[in-house]
């Protein structure tokens, strides 16, 4: 009697349901980007936008410059803006100053002012100058074209030696905040007494510079003030002082 041989079952292809052809860069989770994001700065955020099409759609939503630029900017939400974050954030860390559209001569950001009756090189500089302005400021077009204007609402005069040039300009709402208490902390971030290197610090609702001093005679201080139009709001305040 012939014994029936067992048939034993082939080899065969998988039955699973077929894998879609999706595009490489969609298997990564697009808030798992949107949170490393957070931990990036501007530089290395728009380095990874340029590395594809589908990283540049993730890395230029808005909340991800909004968050890079209340964080590098150390300011509080202001809420509506007129203007993309993006473009506020490059307006802030593009080289822009408070001169780059007038009165480029007296551009002092980045470089010491001259004294009015020398021309050397090697002059250190007679000015400070503190700037406070609205985040937008530099891409109205008033401001742009000239129509809005810094205007003088006061001076003073001390006609006697001072250790050091001191501004600070604050939130009045907030000037008892935790925040703001390490500014009056002067001692702690001023300097030594023989670091005649300008130093700042920056709090959420304020913000305040200085520049130890050597023999003078005094300082002459200005206060000014820039609104949006005649009767418009306060857009930017600059404090300055200069060696009598």
């Amino acid at each position: 009697m012939r014994k029936r041989l067992k048939r034993t079952k082939g080899i065969c292809s998988c039955s699973s349901p077929r894998c879609i052809n999706h595009s490489t860069f969609n298997w990564y989770e697009q808030d798992l980007w949107t949170y490393i994001a957070r931990f990036l700065d501007g530089r290395s955020l728009v380095m990874l936008g340029a590395t594809n099409k589908w990283f540049n759609s993730v890395i230029m939503q808005d909340c991800i410059w909004k968050f890079t630029c209340l964080r590098d900017l150390q300011v509080p939400d202001p809420g509506h803006v007129a203007f993309s974050w993006s473009k506020l954030y490059a307006s802030v860390v593009d080289g822009s100053h408070s001169f780059i559209f007038r009165q480029q001569e007296k551009h002092i950001d980045l470089q010491p002012v001259r004294c009015p009756v020398c021309d050397q090189e090697k002059c250190e500089g007679t000015m400070q100058m503190l700037d406070a302005r609205h985040i937008e400021l530099f891409l109205n077009q008033g401001f742009q074209d000239g129509s809005w204007d810094y205007e003088l609402v006061g001076s003073h005069e001390i006609k006697k030696k001072v250790r050091g040039a001191y501004g600070a300009i604050f939130d009045f709402k907030y000037l008892t905040s935790k925040s703001t208490a390490g500014i009056f902390d002067y001692k702690s971030w001023i300097g030594q007494p023989n670091d005649f290197q300008p130093k700042a610090i920056i709090a959420l609702h304020a913000v305040a510079v200085n520049t130890n001093l050597q023999e003078n005679q005094g300082v002459l201080i200005k206060y000014h003030t820039m609104r949006a139009g005649a009767e418009g709001e306060i857009v930017s305040i600059r404090i300055s002082q200069q060696l009598l």
